[in-house]
């Protein structure tokens, strides 16, 4: 049986249909949006009198309206003000003229927001650096009555030397292909940008820095027709003119994108007729392993769960000649009584793979050209009512999946616990030592750190008569460590701005396990050491029995940490993870901090969770790819990739997730049901 989409991916067409957004694109100007590329030996470039459209075009617009490159934090207790002075505008303006970068402050944030390329944006950095030191030394020596030193300039190493030489050479470098060719350029093309009412600036970005560096990357010579609206190109190679022309595309497009987080409800094809109820959650049913248990237990009242119901209606065959029956349908009958379900039914299964193919097609294509942190994984445990109909009566599974499911209103999520106890989950970890194959490096230690920070450090408030402005909001952090075997940090990084970019979950009602896809994105903190986040982690480490031991830095405080144990296994193509979190909460590690560290040896975990999940493991190097683009650069994987593949469709992934849950069932009984929980589910009456 084939298991290629109805609708396959043309792989053909690289540039322009198979790139196509509906969302930014009309029918009316794809074609425009196409690079044209003119392979025509000795053609003449732009002659003298249209030297004026090489010229670099500024308009005076607001900031680009993009997600910034990168960012400058001012610290906690000063002011824009206390920075610039009151000339705000024109110290910008000078900022922008020396470094080649646009800044713009984000009183939101209380942060300044720089575009540009990272030479650019270390040199603006650089120099809001050096205001707020100079700032603070001005206040010291002012509060001394005499005037300071200079700090003499040391000599630079022989590493800090290299680098100013290859910053020099690639200035010199961009500036050639800034200016106008030396000679004739044999290839030509052009780019055409779909929409004039967006701003230039925003795609060129302020004195065209884009552009420089994608002059500078493609060795290809670029300029702004204004009348056109296009970039035009020219160089000495056809494939440097292609190679543009796909950079200005994904930047426009970049540029243009808006993701929209997608949610799914799904319900499992049944094998038996069944009607539904909510009830309500058993004791000890722990909701989320990231929340505080003193936090779940306000929820608890609030939060459902589906419970199948049996109609008690037995399988009859009066529609059905048994003449007409072939020892193919004789055994279908026997193992389900899926001709015992209506029409609707019968086609769930196929209905739930198309739609989680169009929310994902959706979701990866819009994310493609982001330089973000993804994780896309399926996750098993309970769904959890969360906005729901206040109903008490048993439901059909008709209304569930044709009419609540699609419902704007109704929410529900995973409750991933499905252990509390490693006795309880010892026979999985049997089965799939027996059945599949363990990585090498099993099981995985991290360390978790969730925490409320500044960005960059703040000026400490010396006496009474410093200034102390309202504080800035902190910002929410994971930072992640791994360490040696001697105890010391290996690698980390720091993560923000977290999102669940999808989120399609499906009931199981005929199983006791349920499960829930979901694509996460975060963006990466600057893993530099001169960063809160940096001495927080290079300064953690491992005491005597593998306990973290964390230093108290004054602007970052530590709202949870999470000791994630991962057991890794080799499942056909997928990867099969049983992890244990253990937890600890903000309530518990203020009384262990001291004001120097904090010892987790000293404290038990407030909870112990155990989750299981599976993921492709071409997911996982795909995505890593869009960690590292630059401007205009696109990862080597497609869409198509994940949706039209052998091995990965929607209708392998379901299948997948039904058969992993079958596993599920055999060997991990519902950890509220054992005999070491009180509880004992009572069926309710109605």
């Amino acid at each position: 049986m084939s298991i290629e989409p109805e609708v396959p991916y043309d792989l053909d067409d690289e540039i322009a249909d198979s790139w196509r957004d509906p969302d930014v694109l009309r029918d009316d100007i794809i074609g425009r949006a196409r690079t044209q590329l003119s392979i025509t030996p000795g053609l003449e470039v732009s002659s003298p009198s249209n030297d004026q459209n090489y010229d670099s075009y500024i308009e005076n617009i607001d900031a680009p309206d993009r997600f910034p490159d990168d960012y400058w934090v001012l610290p906690a207790n000063r002011t824009l003000r206390d920075l610039l002075g009151n000339d705000r505008k024109a110290r910008f303006a000078r900022l922008r003229e020396e470094t080649t970068a646009y800044v713009e402050y984000n009183d939101a944030k209380g942060q300044i927001d720089i575009w540009g390329d990272s030479i650019a944006i270390q040199k603006a950095k650089d120099q809001l650096n050096m205001l707020a030191t100079n700032l603070h030394e001005n206040e010291m020596n002012s509060r001394r009555r005499r005037k300071g030193w200079a700090r003499p300039e040391r000599p630079l190493t022989e590493r800090e030397q290299r680098r100013v030489e290859r910053h020099e050479k690639r200035l010199l470098e961009e500036r050639v292909y800034q200016q106008h060719p030396t000679g004739t350029q044999p290839y030509s093309g052009v780019f055409m940008i779909p929409d004039r009412n967006m701003p230039i600036m925003k795609y060129l970005g302020d004195k065209e820095v884009y552009l420089n560096s994608l002059r500078a990357e493609c060795k290809c010579y670029m300029w702004y027709d204004k009348d056109a609206n296009a970039i035009r190109m020219s160089s000495d190679s056809p494939e440097k003119i292609l190679e543009a022309g796909r950079r200005l595309r994904n930047w426009y497009l970049k540029s243009v994108r808006r993701i929209t987080p997608q949610r799914l409800h799904l319900l499992r094809q049944p094998k038996e007729k069944l009607l539904v109820r909510f009830s309500r959650l058993p004791p000890d049913f722990i909701i989320s392993d990231t929340l505080d248990p003193r936090q779940e237990q306000k929820l608890e009242s609030k939060y459902r769960l589906m419970e199948p119901v049996k109609t008690g209606v037995p399988v009859t065959l009066q529609e059905k000649n048994l003449i007409d029956l072939d020892d193919d349908d004789m055994l279908l009958m026997k193992n389900t009584d899926v001709r015992s379900l209506s029409p609707e039914l019968q086609t769930l299964d196929e209905n739930n793979a198309q739609q989680l193919q169009d929310v994902l097609e959706k979701a990866l294509e819009s994310i493609r050209l982001f330089d973000w942190e993804f994780v896309m994984k399926i996750q098993f445990g309970q769904i959890c009512l969360i906005d729901y109909p206040n109903r008490t009566d048993p439901l059909s599974l008709e209304d569930l999946a044709n009419k609540y499911f699609p419902n704007p209103k109704f929410r529900s999520g995973l409750a991933p616990c499905i252990s509390v106890d490693k006795n309880h989950i010892n026979p999985l970890l049997e089965y799939l030592n027996r059945n599949c194959h363990e990585y090498h490096d099993s099981p995985r230690v991290t360390f978790s750190m969730d925490t409320l920070q500044y960005p960059t450090f703040t000026v400490p408030v010396r006496d009474r008569r410093d200034s102390q402005p309202q504080k800035r909001s902190r910002w929410p952090t994971t930072i992640t460590c791994t360490f040696n075997s001697n105890g010391s940090i290996n690698l980390w990084n720091c993560l923000t701005d977290h999102d669940d970019l999808v989120i399609a979950n499906c009931v199981s009602l005929d199983s006791d396990y349920s499960w829930e896809l979901k694509l996460q994105s975060s963006r990466r903190l600057p893993s530099d050491i001169d960063t809160p986040q940096g001495q927080l982690a290079t300064n953690s480490k491992l005491g005597s029995d593998n306990s973290l031991v964390y230093p108290v830095i004054r602007d970052v405080e530590v709202q949870k940490v999470t000791k994630k144990t991962k057991w890794l296994y080799g499942w056909g193509d997928w990867v099969v993870e049983v992890g244990r979190d253990e937890v600890w909460v903000r309530q518990q590690l203020a009384q262990q901090e001291n004001g120097v560290h904090c010892d987790l040896s000293l404290l038990e975990p407030i909870r112990t969770v155990w989750k299981v999940a599976i993921y492709h493991e071409n997911w996982h190097h795909r995505l890593a790819q869009n960690l590292t683009l630059k401007i205009g650069e696109a990862p080597n994987w497609k869409v198509a990739d994940f949706l039209s593949k052998d091995g990965e469709d929607t209708r392998v992934m379901l299948a997948t997730a039904r058969a992993f849950i079958d596993i599920l069932n055999n060997e991990v009984p519902l950890y509220w049901k054992t005999d070491g929980n009180l509880f004992t589910k009572i069926p309710l009456l109605f």
